[in-house]
């Protein structure tokens, strides 16, 4: 599978990042061997869950999309369905010509792969207390841009470079990447724990502030940005982790915002908490945008990554699939 859909790693390498004009190799005997990637497999994980969707449907696996998840069906102690979305409903919330309610969908078992921070996967765990004695989860958030050279770059293919340092601040944990997609395309990340605290914070400009760094400015001149996406990355380690089954389980723009708030006016307040609008800065889509205090939603940009969620102060915001699961369409991510 790797040989089919990746390239294997041949350079692996750490830098060091001092300001913004010094870069130090780490000698390989420092770097743990947990942290080598030489002999792996860069692989686009789009192109991947493509590739094993038709896997699937050669075995006779039948795959619907185009339906969002809502609740849990839970009957006599133990996981029987799903619940969908209803379709068909105006920004209000009111029923459509089209309106569609919700079905059921019954099963003996029901396997949830929402990924980091999954809402259902988070009621699974709340209603049969499978995180009892385990610790809370933290995340951090990684926001990443493909990047397509030119023919006579100096990347190369079968490379990687993880950096730290510039421009994390001393209280921040994370750092970067960069790795080759191909032999005229990169991607570059940079990850950064989730519980900063800093109400400006903008993981996009930080992002742009690390490509501007002398060293990646270099290996990426002349590029150009062909994709853009983030998501939440679960850190909390193995003692994070709640028991993985539970009985019956195992671990368009007129239609209504999949955003919204729990509380009314604590979108507006939070300028007068902390002197800036947190969620304006975070979200690293633009979903949130103040004219003055007065909040300009667009849940169009949003790339499903849930730092909303996660990050808001006041725990207010309310994030859902939207109707009909439609979300960030990633080709080479």
């Amino acid at each position: 599978m790797a040989k089919l859909l990746g390239s294997e790693v041949k350079t692996d390498e750490m830098v060091l990042l001092l300001g913004d004009r010094v870069a130090l190799k780490v000698p390989s005997f420092m770097v743990p061997s947990s942290m080598s990637h030489k002999g792996d497999y860069l692989i686009s994980v789009s192109e991947m869950v493509n590739w094993l969707g038709g896997v699937a449907r050669d075995l006779g696996v039948e795959i619907y999309t185009g339906f969002a998840a809502r609740e849990l069906v839970v009957e006599d102690g133990a996981v029987r369905g799903i619940k969908l979305g209803e379709k068909g409903l105006n920004r209000e919330g009111g029923r459509q010509p089209n309106y569609v309610p919700g079905e059921v969908l019954e099963a003996r078992v029901t396997v949830l792969g929402e990924g980091s921070a999954g809402l259902l996967s988070e009621a699974l765990v709340r209603r049969f207390s499978l995180g009892a004695d385990r610790n809370a989860q933290v995340y951090s958030l990684g926001v990443k841009e493909i990047i397509r050279l030119s023919d006579q770059n100096s990347f190369g293919a079968n490379r990687v470079i993880r950096m730290v340092g510039f421009p994390s601040r001393p209280d921040i944990f994370g750092g970067g990447a960069i790795y080759s997609m191909g032999a005229d395309s990169v991607s570059i990340v940079l990850v950064m724990g989730l519980d900063w605290r800093y109400c400006d914070l903008d993981p996009q400009r930080e992002l742009q502030i690390f490509k501007s760094h002398s060293f990646i400015r270099k290996l990426i001149a002349g590029g150009e940005v062909v994709a853009y996406g983030a998501k939440t990355i679960p850190e909390g380690g193995f003692y994070s982790v709640p028991e993985l089954t539970a009985p019956g389980a195992i671990h368009r723009e007129d239609q209504p915002s999949h955003v919204t708030f729990s509380e009314e006016g604590k979108d507006s307040g939070c300028s007068q908490e902390f002197g800036c609008h947190p969620c304006a800065a975070f979200c690293p889509a633009e979903v949130y945008k103040f004219k003055g205090d007065e909040l300009i939603l667009s849940p169009s940009n949003c790339l499903h990554c849930q730092t909303c969620r996660l990050k808001c102060p006041h725990q207010v915001i309310q994030w859902r699939v939207p109707e009909g699961g439609d979300g960030p369409s990633y080709r080479l991510m």
